[in-house]
């Protein structure tokens, strides 16, 4: 329309004719572009091949443009309006040349929102295989942890109940008190240890709970527990982390053995870090191990390895008759 407006100084039919091959023309030269060159050089980035046959495309206009002026339009309006000069063979070439390189662009656009939209998909579909994959760990993580704590000591559970059936049956006074020790001690175990985390204070309470009962098979053992009191007692922490060693070493400290045996435990605070000991007496000689064992020093290796990885240190040596176990777990309050 816009080469008729501008061509209507000429006779109406004239301007019509002008302006419908100008913009034949023009989709000429941008399906070309768009469906030829474009795909063949400018993709595949052969730079010089497709400026070569933009020039070549360019070349062909111009011929046309010559060709149609001559043998379709009237001679003495050709000569009249069209031959003044030779530039006028160039009528046309500018706006041919703005719509070769608006079909380029418009082109390299597309290849841009299709790399974009492309990449976006990789991204989302890479976002979803890590969510999924995450999700996975999570889930194994916790079923991990869920059967690890599973595997609590029954023995001890055995010891005690002998032990409390050993007071009732002698009527001491000891024997209600040491059935809510140990119903206590269930209690935390089936209910509270169900969570990931625990106060410390229970955790704490547990582990005093589990010394008295397993005094009451040596009232006499050399025993030294040293709790601290500045603890924080609602700090959050996994359970039964510190049991597996306590367990250990009343298991082969042999504290019946008065002579010998022995067990020294400390727990207490250096924000942020709590720092637990306990050391037991080895004996000289070999006495048969306990075949029902609890979580283990392994899984609770495992367990510290998942919810504290590089929060934690733990040194265990054995040396000159003594087993020594020193865990810190740096606690986030």
């Amino acid at each position: 329309m816009i080469f008729f407006i501008i061509s209507l100084r000429f006779e109406w039919w004239l301007a019509f004719r002008r302006a419908t091959v100008i913009t034949a023309q023009h989709v000429f030269v941008a399906h070309v572009n768009l469906l030829l060159l474009l795909p063949l050089f400018f993709v595949p980035k052969k730079y010089s091949r497709y400026a070569l046959s933009v020039l070549l495309l360019l070349s062909f206009v111009l011929l046309f443009q010559q060709l149609f002026f001559e043998q379709l339009m009237q001679p003495d309006v050709l000569e009249k309006v069209f031959l003044q000069s030779r530039s006028k063979l160039f009528i046309g070439l500018g706006t041919t040349v703005m719509v070769l390189a608006a079909s380029t662009a418009y082109k390299v656009i597309l290849i841009n929102n299709e790399k974009e939209r492309e990449l976006t998909l990789l991204k989302n579909e890479k976002l979803e295989q890590e969510k999924e994959a995450t999700a996975l760990k999570s889930e194994n993580l916790e079923t991990e942890l869920k059967f690890l704590k599973s595997q609590i000591n029954p023995h001890f559970l055995f010891n005690a109940l002998h032990n409390i059936y050993t007071l009732s049956y002698i009527k001491s006074d000891l024997a209600p008190e040491m059935i809510l020790k140990l119903s206590d001690m269930l209690r935390y175990i089936l209910y509270d240890c169900t969570g990931e985390q625990v106060p410390l204070g229970k955790e704490i309470n547990y582990l005093k709970n589990y010394v008295e009962l397993q005094q009451l098979k040596a009232e006499d053992a050399d025993l030294v527990i040293k709790i601290a009191e500045d603890i924080p007692q609602s700090l959050p922490i996994a359970p039964m982390l510190m049991v597996p060693f306590l367990e250990n070493s009343f298991k082969h400290g042999k504290i019946e053995d008065t002579q010998q045996g022995w067990i020294r435990l400390e727990l207490y605070w250096q924000a942020p870090h709590l720092i637990f000991q306990v050391k037991n007496s080895v004996p000289a000689m070999d006495f048969t191990k306990d075949k029902v064992g609890g979580i283990g020093i392994i899984n609770v290796k495992r367990r510290l390895e998942l919810l504290y990885k590089d929060k934690h240190t733990l040194d265990i040596e054995e040396k000159n008759n003594e087993y020594r176990v020193r865990l810190c777990i740096e606690i986030d309050g």
